[in-house]
């Protein structure tokens, strides 16, 4: 039997494949009916024996409740039943008031599932509600913070004492000189972990970076042995690797966490960028999660993996929380950065858009051409923030931001219908 714990998690991770899926199918769409297509809530309801010739164990039932529309642009509600290993098991569509299941073609030759998942949703409207789990982790930050909720939905990691010592921490620090970094990797046992890591300041391992690659492949980590990559403060790991003679004078630093809750910092993957690595002050375009683009000098760390033109930075957010962001080469005239927001511990999967601004296929000089144009709309017109469009590297498209609303250009509807059919 599994976990609380383990099934919000499966829940967590039905949602973010759901949600990438869609996103694959409706990019070509313009933004204004982009915005329809997306899950709304996933349900634990339950247990089920599958039929199955390979695994006849019971399985944790999932009820996903995603919206889309349909030609005419009405917003229909789909219900949509898995497995824990993800496996469609049937559909039912809301809106036209007819309560039927659709089954997957693979499971017609099981005439007692319909049976059973009618009775499995008719016992109980759910176990688990995820909508509820994320409102109420979101209700605690809040709290914790003393802000309110709304203000932190696309925040990544807290460190609430951290960020009270960041505060009255001397600014001179920021400009240290940077001393040669010690790239012997260092072991820490499982109480150094502890001491060094908030578990609000992680990333896991398969998170993606571009439309492809996964942080862990990015770092040269296996998967099977290693977890997260943790956002640690390097004066805190310095305390412990002080007795090898280990030390790094950027503000912050990563660590790779085991499964048995040791970990190992990764000095022989990164190395501090020299250029801006510890320049607080050097600006940089940053593509946050909710699809907004910018550029200030926020940055307090930035490291280049080694041996690959590919880079990890980290930033304090308005509340003191860690942003983590990934970006791949730098300009050629400027030596700019163009890095796209990570997924943390408390920030939701990133949009799929942002991780195929990175992607390799873009070529050698993509960075280049979204650089280009997003230092038209910053430089030469003054933006404070744009759309992603506004910073894609395509002329052709644009995205304005006006009052916290989007003003969308070269919408092509043809397009839309044309791919719907």
């Amino acid at each position: 039997m599994k976990s609380q714990e383990e099934i919000i998690n499966k829940m967590r991770e039905l949602k973010n494949i759901r949600e990438e899926e869609i996103e694959n199918q409706i990019k070509y769409l313009d933004s204004d009916h982009q915005k329809y297509f997306k899950v709304l809530n996933v349900n634990y309801i339950g247990n089920l024996e599958i039929k199955d010739k390979e695994d006849k164990s019971k399985k944790a039932i999932f009820l996903l409740t995603e919206q889309t529309i349909d030609k005419n642009d009405n917003i229909v509600i789909i219900e949509k039943y898995y497995t824990e290993d993800f496996k469609f098991l049937a559909g039912d569509n809301k809106s036209d008031g007819i309560h039927q299941f659709m089954l997957n073609k693979e499971l017609t030759d099981d005439p007692d599932l319909l049976d059973s998942l009618n009775s499995l949703r008719g016992e109980k409207e759910s176990e688990i509600d995820l909508q509820e789990v994320e409102r109420n982790e979101l209700e605690e930050i809040a709290k914790a913070l003393g802000i309110d909720e709304k203000d932190i939905k696309n925040m990544s990691q807290m460190d609430l004492a951290q960020e009270i010592e960041d505060k009255q921490e001397d600014e001179n620090k920021d400009n240290r000189e940077d001393k040669e970094e010690n790239s012997k990797e260092q072991e820490l046992d499982e109480e150094e972990t502890k001491k060094i890591v908030n578990p609000k300041q992680e990333m896991k391992i398969n998170t993606k970076v571009d439309n492809k690659k996964t942080l862990g492949q990015a770092l040269g980590l296996n998967p099977s042995e290693y977890t997260k990559i943790a956002i640690v403060y390097s004066e805190k790991l310095n305390e412990i690797d002080k007795k090898d003679g280990n030390t790094n004078n950027t503000r912050y630093s990563f660590v790779a966490i085991r499964k048995d809750g040791t970990a190992k910092t990764i000095n022989d993957k990164l190395e501090i960028d020299h250029i801006s690595g510890n320049n607080s002050y050097r600006d940089a375009i940053k593509i946050d999660a909710d699809k907004t683009a910018r550029k200030d000098d926020k940055t307090r760390s930035r490291y280049k993996i080694k041996g690959k033109e590919e880079y990890l930075s980290v930033e304090n957010g308005q509340y003191g929380e860690l942003k983590a962001y990934y970006g791949k080469g730098k300009t050629r005239e400027k030596n700019e950065t163009v890095e796209t927001q990570l997924e943390t511990t408390n920030v939701k999967r990133t949009p799929i858009e942002l991780r195929n601004l990175q992607a390799s296929y873009k070529g050698n000089r993509n960075t280049d051409k979204m650089a280009e144009e997003a230092n038209q709309h910053f430089e030469k017109y003054k933006e404070k923030k744009v759309g992603i469009k506004s910073v894609d590297g395509d002329e052709k498209t644009k995205e304005h931001i006006h009052d916290e609303e989007r003003t969308i250009y070269n919408d092509d509807r043809s397009r839309f219908y044309r791919n719907r059919k």
